[in-house]
Formats: structure tokens, C-alpha cells, sequence
């Protein structure tokens, strides 16, 4: 701390300093995160080195840290004279890379397999496996070290988890599959290094209060995110504040041709006070981090085994570090570290070793072993191959990146917020976005989603399968393809693994039943509901007879429905794709799919499908169809407890709520009979069929196929011009709140003229009148109040100025900041009324605003400075990009002048605004005495202060 005389101290040594920083990212080092500890460090600078940093913000828009931004930002800053930059570094974390001589082999492992050939291949020259990768691959290849027995104590592996997100997160080893046992064992050969954990020491707690304390008085509406960047620039500011003191101590001057002499005080060095502790910066400039060495222990978690301090190397001329736990090295009861070099050397050369004899024996069994294991390899490959070919030639086998733009039908028809599962609008094609999304796979979805596979529009089933053998993909594409029904939706592809599998069906446009069903605007007669239902049951018996034998998963939004109003059971066959797992947490949205399935399958519903559970289904699914509503929406109750019901026998079996008079009696009879609770009790299929044949008869007027086909189309373009009309209206009225907006951007003449497709021209105006007002003393007013508090006080004058505004004939041109900017006679002429319409705006102006009140400051009085001039202009609009109308010549330059050099509460006019005011009734006005004013250096204006309106023009 400097001091002048008589113990004063002396005033603070400015620095301007440019902030460079993304701004609207979700990143954790954007300047929204980072504001609260930059300003924290900023305010202790102030406080104990007399140093206020001025910021100058420097900030760019984007998700990543991008270079080029960066730099263009960091050379307006230069422009702006600052003294000191404050940035990120791109790529830190792998910096190290640059500059340190590695052995890379340039290749990438793709398979895991491939994983175990690049660990024997490093073997052979090492002991210790450095690995920079994610956490997920690090598991990769520890199983595969482990697989190779690598994890026994014989080597070490060492990677960098810097933040503990990673390896020592949600990327760990354990990941809730069958490889978690172990992936266990094997990370006891693995050692991460990150940076040493100092939330619990005493600086970095004060770091936190101190940061939330700024937060909680500055950005009130924002919760502080913690992470490493916002205490290294907190560090960062506290550094440099102590250097510029220092500087200043040794009567050198500040400036930026002597940025040098502070940086080289910070080089070299160790700092105290951070938030992170001591803080030692080298002799390159470098800050040494504190870290830390984490070994897993016997229960499978990661503790701190060795703390390293940056700034104990100084003191000790060595890399110095703390253990804090013993290395577990994996090694057995001795745990001794693995020897630099194998006791045979790493190809087995050394003498100790040596077994010349028995060189030719191993060798002799070596060959005669690969021999065989070459026959069966050469096998197995024909038959792989071979299959292969069989599925190239159905042509239906895909990847993932076959499939694009995938899109959701919305189902919104009477269904209960505790039947429908919480689904996205969209599928994302990436399998490995699909793992966590449940939502998203078929068997749980009330949604048709719809994809592009290879040009060709299909209906896209995503299965919880992982991956799929072959040999299974072929048997059981053949079965199905060897279906050809009307009603039985064709197979169209299949996409296999790696996270996720699909099955893909002919498009039908209309989506399932469930989504027929859920458009309001379709007209269900009982022709077409016959129609339908018929549908149903002719490909449900396809199926039957066929070698599947039974569907096993049928439910309401597995029956598609054509362009042509036919229904296609799809979902078929193809048990290896669809088969699921039964939860642990048996939730509603699981169970939720359950609605469909017979109470004898419900204990295990994906084991042994039965034509008597499909006729139970079907059962379900003519409820829908008469009740058009969910199954069991009208109960009420939770899936849960739904199921429960269902599986329980009763003497009056929980079925879907029926009403008898909203279908044919025979076919209310046959639906009770088809969901009995003994599968024994229900028809055939074959009889299902008779049934609604003969009902058809009875309750139907005859007619040909044809007939049929055009009543449908007939109701179907009823149903059109419903939306249609119902369409209209909405863009109607969207429209007329565009236009509403419009005109509250631009004048009505120029929004019609745009309208109509006129390119609006320049205008000229003989004789309009401007006026000019702004706050006076607003620069003192808003450096003593936040942002949302000046916000908030130009939003509440502005709203009674625009509301003074529409009982006169004028026009708000625009407003910057405190100046707000009027025209009458301007864009509609109005004769000579313009002069009196301002003036009565600006007396009334002056009224407002002194009985207005300044939220946050209600004591205080807001003064204006108000000027007005009379003459000619020019109008135009300007720009394509949120145009703007705008008003050009002398005279809003001179009107501008009458503004500013008035006095505040005082309304000056121009001598031409004071002539044609004449005509415009009797006002009270004063010739200026101080004399007229300068405009331009060259033009002289007469000017008049005035007071008030007379007597209004009759």
C-alpha cells in the first residue's frame, strides 16, 4: 500500500485489463461462470494492493473455445490501450503433448480387441502404460490388460483425470454391466493423476465466501459453479495485482512498454493468499499446480495414495511429494513395485533364462497347435462370409448411418398424463444417445417415429437388443420375410449394434392405430372402424399361420395404418431383436406397456408368447377402437396398480370400461369373451373372423370394395377441410400479431407498403417538427445503479412517455439510452400541426416527470432537457436486418442542438418552431436572452424557452 503525506493513502493505481472470454456457452470457463471470481479478485486487488483493474470486456459468442475469436478479440483490446489481457489458454490439458518426446504409434484402436495387440506390442519395451484417453476406453483396454494377465503386479498404468470428472466419475469402472467385477481388479494396476483437491483448506474456503458474497450483491440471479478456472483466475488477478504494486514501490511507471518489468516479477517466484494456496510460478512462466496420485483400494474406491507440491520443488530442487496412503501395487502380500526390466530381460535374453534344449520341443507343439487352430479360424471365417453373403443378397442390412432425419407423430388423444410415458419429439440416430433414453426404444413408445433409410421413408423401431449374431439375423429375417400379407406390414431393413439395434417396416403415412385414434379430426364411422378391425384380424391370422405361430407383442401402436386407411400389423417375429430384460424397478412407464398383455404372461411377459395372449391383446385393442380412448384411461388408476388388478382372478375381472351402446352388441359380447382371464375361455382366431364378418353384414349398407374405399376418401377429405379451416384460423390471427408488431416497429405506411411488396423510396418532407429529449446527469444516475436497475427506470419513464405519445399526432422515431427522439408531420403530413402537436407533447412531458418516481431511488428527482426545431427532412428505412425508419437533414441536427443546450426543466425552441407555433394557437414563450446558438460552427439559431399553452386553436 503506497502513502502521500501525513499518513494519507494514496490514490489507486488504475490498470485496464481486457477480458477475453466465450460468453453464452455452456462451457465452465465462459465469462457468465467466471464474472463473480474475476470480480471478487478485482475488488481484494483494490483492497490490499491499491491496484483498480478497469475491466474492458472483450467477449465472443460460441460452444467452443475458438482461436481465431480469441485473437480477434484480443487485438481490439490492444487497440483499446489495456495493460493487461486475461484469457484461457486453448487446449491446456494437452499441451504437455507439444513439447514432450512421447512414442506414438500414430494408429487408432477401434475394436476393443485390437486393444490387447498394442499392449503386447508395448510390453516388449516397457513396464509402465501411460494412457491418454477417456475414461470409458481407459476400461477398454484395463479389461484387456487385464484378459492378458498385465494386472498382477508385473506393470503399471498411469493416466490423467485433471478435473476427477472422468476416470474418478461417471466414466469409471464401474458402469452396471457384466464387466464390472473386472474392470475392479483390473484399475489395481491403474494410477491417476489430477489436481490435488483444496476445497476443505482454509484459503479456498475463504475464496468461496469471499466469491459468493460478490455473487449474492452483484448477479443475484445467478448460483456460483465452483471449478478449478474460477480460482486460477482469481489467482491469476491477485498475482498480478501484487506485481503492478510492487512495480509501483520501485518508482517504475506503469504502461505497456513497461509490461515486462511486472511480468519478470512474477516469474520465479511463489505467492501467497490465493485460492488455491501457495502459488509458485517458474523461471518460464509457468505455474506449477499442486497434484495428487489416486490408487484404488479393496472396496472398489479411489484414494488419495501421494500429494505432489508445485511450490516444494523450489525449496527442494526436486519434484516433491507427500504420501499420504501406501501403493497398493497389486502385487501380493510382498506389494513391491514391478522391476525396472524383466528378470529375462524384455525378449528373454538374459543367460538366467536360457533353455536352449527345450527350444525345439515347444517349437514342434507350436506348429502342430496353430495348424489346428488354423483350420478352425479358416472355418469359422467361410461360415461367417457365407452368412454375410445370405444377408447382402435380402438387402435389408444396415448401420446407423444409414438412417436419417428420423421424426415423432404426437399422440394427444384422451390418454392419461399417468399412461404416457414422458417421450421426445425426435429419435437422435446416434445409438450411443440411445442407452440413456428408454424412452426412446419401441417397446415403451406410444410415438410412430418415422426415419429415411437409404432414400427410402420406413417406420423405425428402435429394440433395447444391444447386438445380434448373425446366424440369429438370418434365421430370423427369413422367417419373417416369409410372410406376404396385405395386412402384415413388410419388413424393410434392420440395422445391427454396436449400442443399440433397429428394426425398420414399410412407411405407412398415417402412422399406428393409437395415432389414428388420437387425431380428433378423423370421423370414425362403423364402416371404417369395420374396416380396420378386419384389417387387424387378417393379419393377425397371417401371422398365426405362419411358422411364428403367434406375435406375442401386440398392442395398438404396432398396427399401422397406410395412405390407403389399411392396417398392417407390424412388430412381428424376429425374438432376438425384441426381447427386453424385466426391470428391477418395475415404474409406470414400464408397466405403462404392459396394458396389452394377458394376465396369464404378466409375471414374465417376454417369455413363451401364446395365440391366446395375442386374442387377449386384440381384445385390448377393439376397446380402444369402439371407446377411442387409452386402455384403462377411464379407471383413473396408476399402471401399477392396474397391473396388479389385472392379474388378479376375480369374480368380476379389471378390464377397460366398455360402454354397450357405442358398438354392436355381438361385438361388445365377443371383446368380453376375447379378454377372459382363462385362456381357454377365448375364441380362435378363425371365429373372431366369422364374427366380425357377420356383424359387418348386419350393421354395415352393402357394397363393393371400391365403395367402401371411396366412402373412406370422403370422410378423410371432411376430416382435411376441418383442419384446413381450423389451420386458416390460426395463421390468421398469427398474422395479425405479426403485423401488430410490425407497426409497432416501422410506420403502418411503410409495414403496408413492405407488404405489398413495394421497395419504400426516400421521401422528402417540406416542414416537419422534431423534438429531443434526455436525463440529465443520466451517466451519474446509472454508474450508481446495477444494469437491471437502469433497465427498469427507462422502462418506466419510456412507457408513460409512450402513452403521452398517442394523445398527440407525432411519431417515436427512436430512443438511445436517456435520448428520446419524436417527429410529427412525419411519415403522414398533417399541415401545419406539427410545431403545436411536439409543444403539447413537451409540456405534458415536463408534467410526467415531475411527479414520476425512481424505483430504486424514490427520492430522487429526474430532471429533463427538452429542444424542438422546425424544418425540412428526409425519411427512409434502413437495413434488411431489423430495419429501422430513420429521418436525415439539418434539421435533426439542429433539433438535437436545441436539446443539448438546454437547461434542465426548460423546453427550447427554434425560431422557426417559434413562427410556425403562431399558427398553432396562443403559447407563452420567451426570447432566449443569452443570445442565439451556434450550430456547426457557422449556423446561429435564434432560440425561445416555452412556458405554456394559452388558449388552444379553435
Amino acid at each position: 500500500m503506497a502513502w502521500i503525506g501525513d499518513g494519507q493513502a494514496a490514490p489507486p493505481t488504475e490498470v485496464r485489463v481486457a477480458i477475453v472470454l466465450t460468453t453464452g456457452s455452456a462451457l465452465p470457463y465462459d465469462y457468465t461462470v467466471l464474472a463473480p471470481a474475476i470480480d471478487a479478485a478485482f475488488e481484494k486487488s483494490l483492497t490490499d494492493y491499491n491496484v483498480q483493474f478497469s475491466p474492458v470486456l472483450c467477449l465472443y459468442e460460441g460452444a467452443g473455445c475458438d482461436s481465431s475469436a480469441a485473437a480477434g478479440q484480443t487485438f481490439i483490446a490492444a487497440n483499446n490501450s489495456v495493460d493487461l489481457v486475461i484469457g484461457l489458454m486453448k487446449n491446456i490439458r494437452a499441451a504437455h503433448m507439444w513439447y514432450t518426446d512421447f512414442p506414438f504409434s500414430g494408429k487408432l484402436v477401434r475394436e476393443s480387441d485390437r486393444s490387447q495387440s498394442f499392449l503386447v506390442k508395448a510390453s516388449k519395451t516397457s513396464r509402465v502404460f501411460v494412457l491418454l484417453m477417456n475414461g470409458l476406453l481407459i476400461r477398454t483396454f484395463m479389461i484387456g490388460a487385464y484378459n492378458l494377465g498385465y494386472t498382477h503386479g508385473e506393470y503399471v498404468f498411469l493416466a490423467l483425470d485433471t478435473f476427477r470428472d472422468d476416470i474418478l466419475g461417471v466414466n469409471g469402472w464401474e458402469q452396471k454391466d457384466e464387466y464390472d467385477p473386472l474392470a475392479q481388479k483390473a484399475y489395481g494396476a491403474l494410477l491417476v493423476l489430477t489436481l490435488r483437491d483444496t476445497s476443505k483448506e482454509q484459503s479456498y474456503i475463504d475464496f468461496v465466501t469471499h466469491v459468493e458474497a460478490v455473487a449474492a450483491n452483484r448477479y443475484p440471479l445467478s448460483k456460483v459453479k465452483f471449478n478449478y478456472y474460477l480460482a486460477s483466475f482469481y489467482d491469476a488477478v491477485l498475482v498480478f495485482a501484487q506485481c503492478f504494486n510492487e512495480t509501483l514501490d520501485e518508482g517504475d511507471p506503469l504502461g505497456r512498454q513497461n509490461i515486462n518489468n511486472v511480468v519478470d516479477k512474477a516469474w520465479n517466484r511463489t505467492f501467497a493468499g490465493g485460492a488455491t494456496g501457495l502459488i509458485y510460478i517458474s523461471e518460464d512462466g509457468d505455474r506449477f499446480d499442486d497434484h495428487a496420485m489416486y490408487d484404488i483400494d479393496g472396496s472398489g474406491a479411489f484414494k488419495v495414495a501421494a500429494e505432489f507440491y508445485g511450490y516444494k520443488e523450489v525449496l527442494t530442487d526436486n519434484y516433491f511429494y507427500d504420501p499420504i496412503t501406501p501403493f497398493d501395487w497389486n502385487s501380493g502380500p510382498a506389494n513391491l513395485p514391478p522391476p525396472n526390466e524383466p528378470i529375462c530381460g524384455y525378449r528373454g535374453e538374459k543367460a538366467i533364462c536360457d533353455k536352449t534344449d527345450e527350444i525345439l520341443e515347444i517349437t514342434l507343439g507350436s506348429c502342430a497347435a496353430l495348424a489346428v487352430v488354423f483350420l478352425v479360424i479358416s472355418g469359422i471365417v467361410y461360415v461367417f462370409f457365407h452368412r454375410r453373403m445370405e444377408m447382402a443378397q435380402l438387402n435389408i442390412l444396415g448401420m446407423w448411418h444409414d438412417i436419417a432425419k428420423a421424426q415423432t407423430a404426437t399422440v394427444n388423444y384422451r390418454v392419461s398424463r399417468k399412461l404416457k410415458p414422458d417421450l421426445g419429439s425426435h429419435v437422435s440416430l446416434d445409438p450411443r444417445g440411445l442407452i440413456n433414453h428408454p424412452d426412446l426404444i419401441m417397446a415403451s413408445s406410444s410415438k410412430t417415429t418415422t426415419a429415411t433409410f437409404r432414400g427410402t421413408r420406413v417406420i423405425l423401431r428402435v429394440c433395447e437388443t444391444g447386438q445380434v449374431s448373425t446366424s440369429v439375423i438370418l434365421k430370423e429375417v427369413k422367417m419373417a420375410r416369409a410372410i406376404t400379407n396385405d395386412n402384415v406390414a413388410k419388413l424393410a431393413g434392420i440395422c445391427t449394434g454396436p449400442f443399440r439395434v433397429a428394426v425398420m417396416y414399410e412407411y405407412c403415412s398415417k402412422g399406428s392405430i393409437a395415432d389414428l385414434l388420437a387425431t380428433e379430426t378423423v370421423l370414425l364411422d362403423w364402416l371404417f372402424r369395420f374396416s380396420l378391425i378386419k384389417d387387424l384380424v387378417q393379419g393377425l391370422l397371417a401371422v398365426t399361420n405362419s411358422p411364428l405361430l403367434c406375435h406375442g407383442r401386440l398392442t395398438s401402436t404396432c398396427v399401422f395404418v397406410d395412405a390407403h386407411f389399411v392396417a398392417k400389423v407390424g412388430d412381428y417375429g424376429l425374438p432376438s431383436f425384441f426381447r427386453r430384460a424385466m426391470p428391477s424397478l418395475q415404474d409406470g412407464a414400464f408397466c405403462a406397456t404392459l396394458l396389452w398383455t394377458a394376465p396369464e404372461r404378466l409375471s414374465r411377459p417376454f417369455d413363451n408368447p401364446t395365440t391366446e395372449g395375442d386374442v387377449y391383446s386384440l381384445a385390448i385393442i377393439l376397446s380402444e377402437i369402439v371407446m377411442r380412448e387409452r386402455p384403462f384411461f377411464s379407471s383413473g388408476f396408476e399402471p401399477e396398480v392396474i397391473i396388479a388388478k389385472v392379474q388378479k382372478k376375480h369374480h368380476n375381472n379389471f378390464r377397460p370400461k366398455m360402454d354397450a351402446n357405442l358398438c354392436p352388441p355381438e361385438i361388445s359380447v365377443m371383446i368380453k369373451q376375447c379378454w377372459a382371464h382363462n385362456p381357454m375361455e377365448r375364441p380362435r382366431m378363425a371365429q373372431i373372423r366369422s364374427i366380425i364378418k357377420e356383424s359387418e353384414k348386419h350393421n354395415t349398407e352393402k357394397g363393393s370394395i371400391l365403395d367402401n374405399l371411396i366412402h373412406r376418401m370422403e370422410n378423410y377429405t371432411l376430416d382435411l377441410e376441418a383442419v384446413v379451416a381450423e389451420k386458416a384460423e390460426l395463421f390468421k390471427a398469427e398474422k395479425e400479431k405479426s403485423d401488430q408488431l410490425l407497426y409497432q416497429i416501422l410506420p403502418r405506411v411503410v409495414v403496408d407498403a413492405l407488404k405489398r411488396g413495394e421497395q419504400v423510396q426516400p421521401e422528402n418532407f417540406d416542414c416537419v417538427t422534431v423534438y429531443y429529449s434526455d436525463i440529465v446527469a443520466f451517466t451519474t444516475l446509472s454508474s450508481a445503479s446495477t444494469p437491471n436497475q437502469v433497465v427498469d427506470l427507462l422502462n418506466d419513464l419510456y412507457t408513460i412517455f409512450d402513452n403521452c405519445i398517442l394523445k398527440y399526432d407525432a411519431y417515436k422515431v427512436e430512443t438511445v439510452g436517456d435520448c428520446y427522439v419524436v417527429a410529427s408531420g412525419v411519415p403522414v403530413r398533417n399541415g401545419n400541426r406539427h410545431a403545436g402537436e411536439i409543444c403539447r407533447l413537451s409540456l405534458l412531458l415536463l408534467e410526467e416527470i415531475k411527479v414520476f418516481k425512481i424505483r430504486h431511488r424514490p427520492n430522487e428527482q429526474l430532471r429533463l432537457r427538452l429542444g424542438a426545431h422546425t424544418g425540412p427532412c428526409v425519411s427512409g428505412v434502413v437495413g434488411l436486418v431489423m430495419p429501422r425508419y430513420c429521418l436525415f437533414g439539418e434539421t435533426i441536427t439542429i433539433a438535437g442542438k436545441m436539446e443539448s443546450s438546454s437547461l434542465p426543466m426548460r423546453i427550447q425552441i427554434s425560431e422557426a418552431c417559434e413562427r410556425m407555433l403562431k399558427t398553432c394557437g396562443r403559447f407563452d414563450t420567451e426570447l432566449r436572452p443569452d443570445g442565439p446558438i451556434v450550430v456547426n460552427d457557422k449556423v446561429q439559431v435564434t432560440t425561445y424557452w416555452l412556458h405554456r399553452e394559452i388558449l388552444p386553436l379553435s
